[in-house]
């Protein structure tokens, strides 16, 4: 049997697996719905950033009438008078066009670069998002399983405590045993009583954390087959720790994303070289008005005239923040290289502690079940042995509390190898072939 995946028993509506408690947990996760926020801002300021590249373009509309004056005129050949009639109703309409050619080779590309850079670390940090999402529902979904079969253990432990008071009891009626024998007897059940109660309050607490993360009615939440428990470890990875390793690096998306990082950093950098150099701008103009007043003498009706020309500006501030903005970038380029060299640190050590408790738990997982088979052995036998006068009470005592730590042990073995799977997942990003 692969112990990659889990079957439950069919239920309708019920909860099937880690599988789809991990596929819900993405449906209801408000940490999701932020992460794709997020890309979706950085990918609309990748089209902000791509305007930049399209002139800057003016259109400007007027019309006003003049008053207060009368027309003139001015001397003229032989002394006479030339008059000149003013228009008193001026009317306008001008496109204006301006391009910055250098800001847009040097500046705007590269910031369109640095832009599309984030925004695929933004979707990288999202998809890292899920995959810890998904991870967290599926531990909460062991967990609570496992505190399913504790409750369970718990039943059964003061079941059988209550069938051992009831023997003591008729043994003291018999002669056969002492009241000393009852109050031992008594202590156990009212131990066994308080041990139940509080696994059905671990349980209670663990389904609430189950369901609260992926979204389920208390309904839904169906109780773990045998095969949860009964599960033997054959999952055993055959890869070398070095491919596992090598497999994490490449397959992480925290990686990737600071990848993406250093280069939107790098173009950022770039970009900054704008603010340094000079800048150069084309500049273009037609104006059509009634009158025009680029044409002398300026006559009632609609003309037009255009305008074409270019202009150099450098400022000394601008350049020197622009200076301090490139060394700020590249500050910022050497934080993200670190803390990916961080990173790459803390996936080795995860991924190696991850393995060794995968083994842990896989030898742990087997050794449980025999200590359960050994436990029922001893508590059978003892149990036929105080019925024939030939064990006391205390050892009697000893094998059920000795059969109920096995079955725990079971228990938490099961879920730390569960748990340490669903890691190591995470860790390298897909299970490898047992």
């Amino acid at each position: 049997m692969n112990s990659v995946v889990l079957l439950f028993a069919a239920v309708s509506g019920g909860l099937a697996s880690e599988g789809e408690a991990a596929r819900r947990a993405e449906l209801r996760s408000q940490i999701l719905r932020a992460a794709r926020a997020e890309v979706s801002a950085a990918e609309a300021n990748v089209e902000a950033a791509s305007l930049g590249l399209v002139p800057e373009i003016s259109v400007r509309l007027g019309y006003s009438r003049l008053g207060g004056f009368e027309d003139g005129g001015f001397p003229g050949p032989g002394g006479t008078f030339q008059p000149v009639k003013i228009p008193r109703n001026r009317a306008t309409a001008e496109v204006q066009l301006r391009y910055g050619v250098l800001g847009a080779l040097l500046g705007r590309l590269q910031q369109i670069e640095s832009m599309q850079a984030r925004a695929v670390a933004e979707r990288l940090e999202a998809e890292a998002d899920r995959l810890d999402v998904r991870l967290e529902a599926k531990v909460r979904f062991h967990a609570y399983l496992a505190a399913v079969e504790t409750a369970s253990v718990a039943e059964a432990s003061l079941h059988l405590a209550e069938v051992q008071k009831g023997r003591v009891e008729a043994r003291l009626e018999a002669g056969e045993a002492t009241r000393a024998d009852v109050a031992s007897a008594e202590a156990r059940l009212q131990a066994r009583v308080a041990e139940r109660v509080q696994a059905g309050a671990a349980r209670a607490t663990a389904r609430t954390r189950l369901q609260t993360w992926i979204g389920l009615r208390r309904e839904e939440i169906v109780r773990p087959p045998d095969a949860w428990l009964q599960l033997r470890p054959s999952f055993v990875v055959q890869a070398s720790r070095a491919a596992l390793l090598a497999q994490a690096l490449r397959s992480r998306p925290e990686i990737r994303a600071f990848d993406a990082l250093e280069e939107a950093e790098g173009s950022r950098r770039g970009s900054l070289l704008a603010e340094i150099i000079p800048e150069f701008d084309l500049r273009a103009s037609y104006l059509h008005a009634n009158p025009n007043p680029n044409i002398i003498p300026p006559r009632e009706e609609w003309e037009g005239s255009y305008t074409l020309g270019g202009q150099i500006t450098w400022s000394l501030e601008r350049a020197l923040a622009g200076m301090a903005q490139r060394r700020e970038a590249g500050a910022a380029a050497d934080r993200v290289r670190a803390l990916r060299a961080d990173l790459r640190r803390s996936i080795e050590e995860e991924l190696f502690m991850t393995l060794d408790d995968l083994d842990a738990a896989r030898a742990v997982l087997g050794s449980a079940h025999a200590r359960v088979s050994a436990a029922q052995e001893s508590f059978h036998a003892r149990s036929a042995a105080f019925e024939l006068g030939r064990a006391t009470l205390d050892e009697l005592l000893d094998a059920d509390l000795e059969l109920a730590r096995a079955r725990l042990q079971v228990v938490e073995s099961a879920v730390a190898h569960h748990g340490a799977r669903a890691r190591l997942e995470r860790v390298i990003g897909s299970l490898p072939r047992s």
